[in-house]
């Protein structure tokens, strides 16, 4: 499914969410593409990776390529979900994956309601720009091999998802 609104308050998939098109059970994951053709800093992806509480050692071990760097923030409940992103990425893809796991997520994206919904879910992000989301955001800060193979491994990601033998787990504690 596609929406907008999103920079209105996510209100697309809040809508979608109030009124689905399938139930809501039936959905096996969400799948977000929000910011995924720029190039962002190491040590930018190290300094948020201390947000979410990973460890100094696990900060060390953040590697990757600018040109390659993808963030995905897990819903924390879904390990299946976190384990098969980097699986698909490793089998077919080799982007330079950083999980980083929260519940709840952030909220800043379309994402959000879907883990409130016990969807597993992950939010795909290769970092802003100092010029986003204004006049000076031009075609020309875009990575175009970067944004196809993110899209790629999404598409990968989703059908390894529905062809998973087992639906993917939600493991929150109390629900």
């Amino acid at each position: 499914a596609h929406w907008t609104g999103e920079e209105k308050g996510l209100v697309g998939s809040r809508y979608f969410l109030n009124f689905p098109t399938v139930p809501l059970k039936d959905i096996i994951a969400y799948i977000n593409l929000d910011m995924i053709s720029h190039d962002c800093p190491l040590q930018e992806v190290r300094e948020e990776a201390e947000t979410f509480r990973l460890t100094k050692a696990e900060i060390d071990q953040i590697q990757g390529d600018p040109k390659k760097l993808l963030r995905a923030y897990v819903s924390l409940p879904s390990p299946d979900f976190a384990a098969l992103i980097m699986k698909t990425n490793s089998t077919y893809i080799g982007l330079d994956v950083i999980p980083l796991l929260s519940f709840p997520m952030l909220g800043n994206s379309d994402h959000y309601f879907f883990a409130f919904e016990k969807i597993p879910s992950v939010f795909f992000f290769t970092g802003g720009n100092e010029a986003a989301h204004t006049p000076l955001d031009t075609v020309d800060r875009v990575n175009a091999d970067k944004l196809a193979t993110v899209v790629k491994l999404a598409y990968l990601l989703g059908f390894s998802a529905a062809d998973e033998p087992a639906r993917l787990r939600w493991e929150q504690s109390g629900t």
